[in-house]
């Protein structure tokens, strides 16, 4: 669940409900935060996670999650620069 302020701005669940709104484990999460608001644990936003974590665990989670999708692994390659002298071995 994503918040700005007292607004939310995306909900996602993995259950395998697409019938339009939010299923009911979206809406529980939401009475519940309505219901007990001190004992919702608010995350900070992505990025100040992702500032705390030293170089080597963000290689780590970026070479994982561009083995899961190939599309990200071309993105990243994308991103860096190209030396035209050398040829890339894919593992």
């Amino acid at each position: 669940m994503l918040l700005e302020g007292e607004e939310i701005i995306d909900a996602g669940c993995t259950c395998p409900y697409h019938y339009g709104g939010w299923c009911k484990h979206i809406v529980a999460v939401l009475l519940a935060y309505e219901q007990h608001p001190d004992q919702v644990q608010m995350r900070p936003p992505l990025a100040e996670q992702l500032a705390v974590l030293d170089r080597a665990p963000l290689q780590a989670l970026l070479l994982e999650l561009a083995h899961q999708a190939p599309r990200l692994n071309e993105m990243i390659e994308a991103a860096l620069p190209l030396d035209l002298d050398t040829v890339q071995r894919r593992e």
